[in-house]
């Protein structure tokens, strides 16, 4: 009886949820081209590397809060409302971002309500596809996510870099705000799981998982965010500071352009990669490989780029900007599997919080330090020592200890435990 229960419980698929998923996380993507606003912006109005990197600061960790927010709020008003709300929200801190003629404004346009508003909208189709092909989680995970990084290249360094270069920063940002609200107007109805079908009067047997208290009690949440914050540290702090750093080392200001355009690439690139590898050979080998390509990025950045200038600064751009979207596909993967379904969309926006983190050490520290010493070398000594302090807690990451009596409870709860 428990076979044919099992067998009886599908999904039907809705065939525009991927499309319309990724249309609308390369737009989302936009979060990432900060870095090309940055030489303008200090050049207008004077203002220092430290003070500009804050706004980067601000906007990741506003966006970290967007997708806690959206965990909840998917439960309250719906995944089409979530998405319309963070559209409204961004498009409209784009627009006023636009006008910016002092810090505080745009760290409260750009920043607060950019990074807001596209929080919001991420996590709506990323946590919905992933949790509708289970069984390619890692591969899900790695096509969304690529779709982020993929955004910044081609709506970043060919949309506004062009529109940089024939007009200005505001009419860039001007340009931004239409293109996310029209984007998550188009395709808020579509981002829906498929009709589930199951036994009548009980859960799905997929049904099972953490709360988000749940989670956070376990050792399992608080090592592997001791492993993927030093991650996001210095993959955020290379972001940010990847085009004024290529800039300072003697590189041209259009290969500079390229070389940010190159580490969105690579890492839309590493979250695909990483995605199909974790479904392969595992997460243990995932998560290592992903602190140690990080070191070695890191290094060809600091003392390469000085020494062999733009080839040494593109292959530190593509092992760093690897390594870096790796993070995200793994991440993706592993809070459903370590968690659960069930409330998979607040646990995956609560451990986005870990961005919060990284954003502050990250590119906060690495701005502060070159406006102090007028040099990037101290950020990537520090950023280095901290991602192998990271890959030694990944080597102890490991599923909650109680995750198999969660899954058997609620599989006996639906009649299907095993005999």
């Amino acid at each position: 009886m428990c076979n044919y229960i099992n067998q009886s419980i599908h999904r039907m698929k809705n065939k525009w949820l991927l499309p319309a998923s990724v249309v609308l996380v390369l737009v989302c993507g936009l979060l990432y081209s900060w870095s090309i606003y940055v030489i303008p912006l200090e050049r207008e109005f004077g203002w220092n590397r430290s003070q500009t990197a804050f706004n980067f600061t601000v906007c990741i960790s506003f966006f970290t809060l967007g997708m806690f927010l959206a965990g909840l709020l998917v439960n309250k008003i719906g995944r089409r409302n979530t998405i319309w709300l963070g559209g409204i929200i961004a498009s409209s801190g784009f627009w006023l971002a636009s006008y910016s003629a002092s810090l505080p404004w745009l760290y409260v346009s750009y920043g607060a309500c950019g990074g807001l508003g596209i929080g919001l909208m991420y996590i709506v189709p990323l946590a919905t596809c992933t949790s509708a092909y289970p069984e390619r989680s890692g591969t899900i995970a790695g096509l969304i996510t690529m779709c982020f990084g993929l955004g910044n290249l081609l709506l970043g360094f060919f949309v506004i870099a062009w529109l940089l270069e024939h007009y200005d920063w505001a009419v860039a940002l001007r340009t931004v705000a239409a293109v996310i609200l029209l984007a998550s107007l188009s395709t808020g109805s579509f981002i829906r799981p498929g009709v589930s079908a199951s036994v009548k009067g009980g859960p799905a047997a997929d049904d099972w998982g953490f709360t988000m208290k749940g989670m956070v009690s376990t050792s399992s949440f608080w090592i592997y965010t001791a492993w993927i914050v030093p991650c996001e540290s210095a993959g955020l702090m290379v972001i940010a500071h990847i085009v004024p750093f290529a800039i300072e080392a003697g590189i041209v200001t259009a290969l500079a352009a390229l070389a940010m355009g190159i580490e969105a690439t690579s890492n839309s690139l590493g979250r695909l990669i990483f995605g199909y590898l974790i479904d392969r050979v595992g997460r243990r080998v995932t998560m290592m490989l992903t602190p140690v390509t990080m070191i070695i990025g890191l290094l060809t950045l600091w003392w390469g780029t000085p020494a062999f200038g733009f080839t040494a600064l593109l292959i530190g751009c593509v092992i760093v900007g690897i390594s870096y979207g790796s993070i995200y596909a793994q991440n993706v993967s592993l809070i459903l599997q370590f968690f659960g379904p069930k409330h998979y969309t607040s646990n995956l926006g609560l451990q986005g919080f870990s961005m919060f983190f990284g954003a502050l050490a990250g590119p906060q520290i690495a701005g502060f330090i070159q406006s102090t010493t007028g040099s990037y070398t101290p950020g990537f000594i520090t950023a280095i020592v901290i991602v192998f302090i990271g890959m030694i807690f990944g080597l102890f990451v490991k599923p909650p200890k109680n995750q198999r009596e969660i899954i058997k409870r609620n599989n006996d709860f639906v009649g299907c435990g095993t005999d």
